[in-house]
């Protein structure tokens, strides 16, 4: 049997494409100009849009042109929003590590606004020295 596969490889040597053609590089180009430009847009209004300019493109195909540039900006999402966490977390940390009962009946009047018997006398003290 293996000599006729080696026939038959020979013998059908076009290109076996499968699927539909891949979208012009310039239609591309536009859908992503157009998403970028109306960032509320869905697909199906990009598509009418396009309709209305003459390119008859379908919105599975917008869909997959927006997936692959949402995809390409990932990482610079990553980097913002880890930003983000590290700062919140850095500012809950500082008001939310308690180390003892003192510390945490300051922290409790400096949350809620309200000065304590210790914050008025400690007060009085560094305002006399």
């Amino acid at each position: 049997m293996r000599w006729h596969q080696r026939l038959v490889a020979r013998h059908w040597t076009y290109l076996h494409r499968q699927g539909r053609p891949p979208i012009d590089p310039v239609l591309a180009a536009l859908v992503e100009q157009t998403a970028r430009d109306n960032p509320g847009w869905g697909c199906q209004r990009i598509q009418g849009e396009l309709l209305g300019l003459g390119h008859r493109v379908g919105a599975s195909a917008i869909r997959r042109i927006l997936k692959r540039l949402i995809s390409s900006q990932v990482p610079r999402m990553n980097a913002i929003i880890e930003r983000w966490v590290r700062t919140c977390r850095r500012e809950l940390l500082d008001c939310t590590l308690i180390w003892n009962q003192r510390h945490l009946c300051m922290r409790c009047g400096s949350i809620s606004g309200s000065t304590t018997y210790t914050d008025r006398i400690r007060g009085s003290r560094m305002s006399g020295r």
